[in-house]
């Protein structure tokens, strides 16, 4: 689905992202309504994800004229204003995401569904404002893994839900991460990867490094701000 953000962490509500460039090379331009919220996005390769607002129903629509390719999304709201679900369908089939969240706003549970069949389950376990687990289960209950969030809780952050007009996702982890473990079921790690952060003078993060269990570099992100 379209409308479904990663970014964790984030004290600094009233900063904008401008653009994300990736050492990769792939980069995303950000524009925003009087509001704040995300009007649209424009990547490096052309691509345009375009979102309309209307009461409590958000349109997504991504249209990339280089593979002739559209896909769109709707996003419903609840009373509090956060997602309380997403659709979407193309040839594959219809798919659903349903989310719940804490008394803070805090996603602590969404599930997925593929043309009505459930596909997998997620639980998050938040603590002191920060997302500290996430598992996924298959449909059957079965946990397939879990992943454990470390952060720099002394360090601002600008790269929350908000920061990118997309508070309508909830409310996001409040420190940097630090370091994330991916753990199957059985104990074995399968993933550890850290990051570093560079500011500017308005405590906003301008780079994000990541390094894999190595302490080899595996990804390098900027961003700059209106």
């Amino acid at each position: 689905l379209l409308l479904t953000a990663c970014n964790h962490g984030g004290s600094n509500e009233k900063a904008r992202v401008k653009k994300t460039t990736s050492i990769r090379g792939m980069s995303t331009e950000y524009f925003y309504t009087p509001e704040g919220n995300v009007s649209y996005t424009l990547s490096g390769k052309g691509a345009k994800t375009a979102y309309t607002y209307s009461g409590n129903i958000i349109n997504e629509k991504m249209t990339d004229s280089t593979r002739n390719l559209s896909i769109g999304s709707v996003m419903y709201l609840n009373a509090k204003g956060f997602a309380d679900s997403t659709t979407a369908k193309d040839e594959s089939g219809f798919y659903l995401k349903t989310y719940s969240h804490d008394e803070n706003g805090h996603i602590v549970s969404s599930t997925d569904f593929v043309s009505g069949s459930l596909v997998n389950v997620s639980n998050s376990v938040i603590k002191d404002g920060n997302e500290s687990s996430t598992s996924i289960s298959d449909s059957t209950s079965k946990k397939l893994f879990t992943v454990y969030f470390e952060y720099y809780t002394d360090k601002p952050n600008s790269l929350a839900y908000q920061n990118f007009g997309m508070k309508f996702l909830g409310s996001d982890s409040k420190n940097p991460m630090k370091k994330f473990v991916q753990v199957l079921p059985a104990g074995d790690t399968l993933r550890t990867s850290t990051f570093n952060y560079h500011y500017d003078d308005n405590n906003r993060i301008t780079q994000k490094v990541m390094y894999d269990s190595k302490g080899m570099m595996r990804d390098s992100t900027t961003y700059s701000y209106y």
